[in-house]
């Protein structure tokens, strides 16, 4: 169990584990202030001696009484410790190694500056040991000298009783448990002492088993100081992850959180031993129970909505609303060709794949491209905006700024402001929330007169919101009358219901005929997808937060958290990409429902698909934990895969049944280099790389074929 934790971090390193979210870079390349520089690297280090730090105590608390030959020793934790090592100084090695051929290849070529960076991580790893080491473990004298008379010290003092009673029933047992002669597997004969010096163990038989587990116990209470010491810093960390100084790299959280799961796994086997496992499930399903039912933390919710019990309004569905809706969007329709200044324009669908940050940055990044190169006659006939997760994001910034640009000359759709901000990171944040208050307190409310909890959902949206210079913090109503008007293509958000497969359609207009089965007509009956707006009729749906939406469009497990919404039935909601990755069924939809108008209107139709190149992937060699495991595995690692097949068959019908009215454009972001994380968290090389895709043949090939076809 102890090993686990480093099985997965040597994972994250050597791209085993998690490569394709970014875990690789996040651990050889720290970030903190938007920057990776000195000071990332030795938070970095820092945080990397916390967890040694827990990794040592709980081996010393779970393995320490196997070991009675430590009570002959001067500061035996410490000794401990040396011998505990390998791994972690393994690790070390690893990094640097790695992070040096990392930076070098993909970051700068100035080896000064990576020396200093990997000089700070072990810096602060040194730097950091030397306050536990010093203070807390080394309160052990000679045993000569403090034979009877054990010195518990600050922890004997403030501990408290049951904690004390529970780490004297540990004692008890690992005294009937020590031991008894040399002839155990476990017998040392030598030891490693700084510097790197053999010494022989010492003979413990005359001592008695009480005397050996009191010399050994005495680190068990300074653990305890030390735990609530940690503790007492992740509180203060997630009280101030509102201020970007406190908001450490994402590294730094992860081995935080992995610290805290060392500390409660060694409280666990101190207490229930051999049980511990078991125990652990128990209380992890007790927690879970507790949750489901509100006793302990709190749900993810979208903030604006009204959270009381009352049924859902699927009353709302009925032919005069539909029908109703479907004719004011044929007005909208007319309103939008006049304003096209063509006789027969071009109506334009816009489709953005998910995929975290580089979704949002490629998305947005191509729009302003396209709006610049054809001066905003693109724009124009752009009618409808849908997609998934980050490309969603993307596309909604980018609407947003061009609705300012109406009245607005001086915004600069490319201004290395504006980008630089946009592709800030959002990851850091969140992971802190998670790490430091999210499992263990959910008490901090946004406002004295609001129940709206400051978890990592509250942390995506306020960093999301400061990325975005707060345009997009609006209320869902506000866009209301900028679609009726028509001055901005229309943008529909469509996350997941977890449990039925299902699409909620978020929209600031009327959408029912977006309900209705395509081939049947405005009939009473409804399909998979519903209606936001009729359905939270009754808990204040226009007051919706648009950030909320936005992330509910983006809910990745378990990153940005599952949301769940109010009434009955409770739905809970995830990324739209768990159903359609680019928004294409929304899009064809629409076509589909005014599938009339618009070949009599219109001169084409296009629509224009922000995606990623393809990843090719090569078959594993026959193994029979390939064939246990691997039905799993590719299930979930496919599911993104066999969207994008899907969606190219309906591409493919759709062409046939149009012919040439219809034309699919793809900007697609290239693999380069190295594969650009699914995260939201980019590096600078990874921006780079986005920003350079936009020059490869096939988009220029595919760039200038659209601006002819929209002349």
């Amino acid at each position: 169990m102890l090993l686990f934790f480093w099985v997965l971090l040597f994972g994250f390193i050597n791209g085993g584990i998690a490569q394709k979210y970014g875990a690789k870079s996040l651990l050889l390349l720290p970030e903190y202030l938007n920057n990776s520089n000195y000071l990332a690297f030795f938070i970095y280090g820092v945080s990397f001696g916390v967890f040694t730090t827990a990794f040592h105590l709980a081996s010393y608390i779970i393995n320490g009484y196997k070991f009675p030959f430590l009570s002959t020793l001067y500061r035996p934790f410490i000794k401990f410790s040396i011998n505990n090592s390998i791994i972690p100084l393994l690790f070390i090695i690893n990094v640097v190694i790695n992070s040096y051929i990392y930076q070098e290849n993909y970051i700068t070529n100035n080896k000064t500056d990576i020396y200093i960076n990997l000089a700070s991580f072990i810096f602060g790893f040194l730097l950091f040991l030397i306050f536990p080491f010093s203070y807390f473990f080394s309160t052990n004298k000679l045993f000569v000298k403090i034979y009877g008379k054990i010195d518990t010290n600050l922890g004997d003092k403030i501990i408290a009783k049951p904690i004390k009673k529970a780490l004297e029933k540990d004692k008890k047992w690992k005294e009937r448990n020590t031991l008894k002669d040399h002839k155990s597997k476990w017998k040392v004969q030598s030891y490693f002492i700084l510097p790197f010096r053999i010494r022989y163990s010492k003979d413990y038989i005359h001592f008695t088993d009480e005397y050996i587990q009191k010399i050994l116990q005495q680190n068990h209470y300074n653990a305890s100081v030390f735990s609530f010491v940690v503790l007492v810093i992740l509180v203060i960390l997630g009280f101030n992850v509102d201020n970007k100084f406190f908001v450490l790299p994402a590294s730094a959280s992860i081995l935080l959180i992995l610290s805290e799961f060392l500390f409660i796994y060694s409280v666990l086997h101190s207490l229930f031993k051999n049980w511990s496992l078991i125990i652990f499930l128990i209380i992890f399903y007790g927690i879970n129970i507790m949750s489901e039912n509100n006793l302990i933390g709190s749900e993810k919710i979208a903030y604006g909505l009204t959270y009381t019990k009352r049924n859902l309004n699927f009353e709302e569905y009925n032919i005069k609303n539909k029908v109703a809706d479907y004719n004011n969007e044929i007005s909208r329709l007319y309103k939008w060709k006049q304003k096209t200044g063509k006789e027969k324009p071009k109506i334009i669908f816009v489709n953005a794949g998910g995929g975290g940050l580089k979704m949002t940055l490629w998305t947005y990044y191509s729009l302003s491209i396209l709006d610049s190169l054809s001066k905003g006659e693109i724009t124009k006939q752009m009618r409808l905006f849908s997609g998934a997760s980050g490309g969603m994001i993307g596309i909604a910034y980018f609407r947003e700024l061009y609705r300012q640009s109406l009245n607005d000359t001086t915004i600069k759709f490319l201004s290395p402001e504006i980008l630089k901000n946009l592709s800030s990171d959002i990851l850091n944040p969140v992971l802190q929330s998670l790490s430091t208050k999210d499992w263990i307190f959910s008490i901090y409310p946004l406002s004295k007169h609001s129940n709206y909890k400051k978890d990592r959902a509250y942390e995506f949206e306020n960093y999301l919101n400061k990325n975005t210079k707060g345009f997009l913090n609006r209320k869902l109503h506000f866009y209301k009358k900028y679609e009726e008007n028509v001055d901005i293509p229309e943008l529909i958000i469509s996350p997941s219901i977890l449990s039925t497969g299902q699409r909620i359609l978020i929209s600031p207009i009327d959408i029912s005929y977006m309900v209705t089965p395509i081939y049947t007509g405005l009939t009473e009956e409804v399909n998979n997808n519903l209606e936001f707006r009729k359905l939270y009729k009754n808990f204040n749906a226009d007051n919706l937060s648009f950030l909320s939406a936005l992330r509910m469009n983006a809910t990745y497990p378990y990153i940005s958290p599952i949301v769940s919404l109010p009434g009955k039935p409770k739905y809970k909601i995830v990324d739209a990409s768990y159903v359609d990755n680019y928004g294409l069924s929304t899009s064809l939809k629409y076509m589909n429902i005014f599938k009339s108008w618009i070949i009599e209107n219109t001169s084409g139709i296009i629509f224009i698909q922000f995606n990623e190149q393809e990843d090719i992937r090569v078959e594993p060699n026959y193994s029979i934990f390939n064939d246990i495991v691997e039905p799993f595995t590719s299930s979930f690692n496919n599911v993104f895969d066999i969207q994008v097949y899907n969606n190219n068959n309906v591409v493919d019908v759709t062409k046939e049944a149009f012919g040439k009215n219809i034309q699919f454009i793809n900007i697609t972001l290239q693999r380069n280099k190295l594969p650009i994380s699914l995260s939201w968290h980019l590096t600078s090389i990874e921006k780079e790389m986005v920003y350079e895709s936009i020059n490869s043949k096939e988009n220029q090939k595919n760039i200038t074929h659209l601006l002819e076809l929209t002349k």
